[in-house]
């Protein structure tokens, strides 16, 4: 009998969209591809530099505003 509750991007092969998701993504990719799953991670078509790049950016942007939103916090404190 076939699964109904597959997924559309394992259906198709294809990476999950929540890979993408800046942060999460991360941890979503590296789970997928240790299940076996279409992960962006083990595509043999490409280097997939970009998720890489990506990530970075999303990680960066996230510190510093972070980092900006405390020093504003603390301007105002002290």
């Amino acid at each position: 009998m076939e699964n109904k509750l597959e997924s559309l991007e394992e259906k198709l092969g294809r990476p999950d969209w929540k890979q993408w998701l800046p942060v999460y993504g991360v941890y979503q990719a590296n789970r997928d591809f240790y299940n076996g799953k279409p992960s962006i991670l083990n595509q043999d078509d490409s280097p997939h530099l970009g998720i890489l790049a990506y990530q970075t950016f999303s990680f960066l942007a996230t510190g510093n505003g972070i980092a900006y939103g405390i020093v504003q916090l603390a301007e105002k404190l002290f």
